[in-house]
């Protein structure tokens, strides 16, 4: 092994621990790695790239016509720019993954936030029932060492697709996290992402039926009784899904969403095609005069249509549809490989797991929700692309 490989391995195994820790850890060794990645261009390696990739003329369009509606809005500042330039930088893992030697990192980035997360969980149970001093909750909500436990669910929930997925396609012994994993998801109290994990895994046990058998649905139907056996007898999680539905007039997060959901779509429609501008939601929705956050509508849907109009939110749309596309086309043309297409499915469910969660949550702002999400398709996308040219990897 050469010494860059040899580097990089040690650079991915502490970027898949990274996921499980905080924001900053996961920027901090991102970051590295896309020096390291410059560094092998520089050298002579080619990373190629194409305008006409939909993974990069998608969000590229979409933060032009951000811009665009920002400056029509009388908005447009370093700051505005910035948020715009942020956006891209948080989803280029879809386009870094996909490149040699990245594309091949799939197993170490696993584990390694396999491993990091079991033992997060693990830690936050001996503060649960041994007291050690650690600040690993909000009430009674688990956030783990992020700073709030709607991040820390994305995290869990990611987590908990992963070791299905893998555990069903590629190895059994993901499975013997599972439990833990799904523990450390409900006790984050995040229903966002109890939904996401619960719809993506729906699917990849949809599809897993539609290519083999019928026999597959039973493997995500038992994951989802034992979760829901989780949710049964965990007094304050069961109370916690159920306000999902019994909840739309006493809980104060669910009333705001439905509060900002409401003056969202009243700003829509007197402006459909650019929006109030990219950047503007905070002081418009402040204004409004509801005792609930405003930085963000939490629906990235309705968020892009009441900022950027039409345009930004078919923008926005055609990119996750476009990798989804990609990548069940992909999962349904690969047989007797059970590497590649754990790798696909995990790469379905993340993204899945993010567009349920955004239904809810800002996650098209997190970076610890897009950098994880985007480098699982990104790594998809490039074994597809590998694929397509003739070559298969292990």
């Amino acid at each position: 092994m050469e010494v860059s490989s040899r580097y990089l391995s040690v650079l991915v195994i502490l970027y898949g621990i990274s996921w499980s820790i905080s924001d900053s850890f996961v920027l901090i060794t991102y970051s590295v790695l896309l020096m390291f990645a410059v560094a092998r261009i520089l050298s002579g390696e080619r990373f190629p790239v194409s305008w006409k990739d939909p993974t990069l003329g998608l969000p590229a369009s979409l933060t032009l016509w951000r811009w665009f509606t920002s400056l029509l809005s009388g908005n447009l500042s370093l700051k505005v720019l910035w948020k715009g330039a942020k956006f891209l930088f948080d989803i280029s893992p879809v386009l870094v993954f996909r490149q040699s030697p990245f594309k091949n990192t799939f197993n170490l980035i696993v584990a390694s936030f396999l491993v990091s997360l079991t033992l997060m969980t693990l830690l936050v149970l001996a503060v649960k029932f041994l007291k050690l001093p650690f600040d690993v909750f909000s009430g009674s909500h688990m956030k783990g060492f992020f700073v709030n436990h709607l991040k820390s669910g994305f995290v869990w929930s990611l987590g908990g697709l992963i070791c299905a997925v893998v555990g069903i396609k590629y190895t059994r012994k993901a499975f013997l996290l599972l439990p833990l994993i799904l523990y450390g998801l409900m006790i984050t109290h995040a229903r966002s992402y109890y939904l996401g994990f619960i719809g993506a895994l729906l699917f990849v046990s949809f599809l897993l039926a539609v290519k083999y058998s019928v026999r597959y649905t039973f493997y995500g139907l038992a994951t989802l009784c034992g979760f829901a056996g989780f949710i049964y007898l965990i007094e304050p999680v069961r109370q916690r899904f159920l306000s999902i539905f019994t909840g739309l007039e006493t809980d104060g997060s669910i009333k705001c969403r439905l509060y900002m959901w409401k003056e969202a779509t009243m700003a829509f429609k007197d402006s459909p095609l650019t929006g109030i501008g990219f950047q503007n939601w905070s002081d418009f929705f402040a204004q409004k005069g509801y005792p609930c956050p405003n930085y963000h509508a939490h629906n990235i849907y309705i968020h892009e249509l009441v900022e950027t109009g039409v345009v930004g939110f078919l923008l926005v749309s055609a990119f996750l549809l476009f990798i989804m596309y990609r990548l069940i086309k992909s999962y349904m043309t690969v047989r007797g490989e059970p590497f590649a297409e754990a790798v696909f499915l995990t790469g379905i469910a993340a993204t899945l797991n993010f567009m349920i969660g955004g239904l809810f949550e800002p996650s098209l702002v997190k970076t610890v929700v897009l950098i994880p999400t985007f480098t699982l398709v990104g790594i998809a996308l490039g074994m597809a692309e590998e694929r397509a040219g003739g070559v298969r990897s292990n």
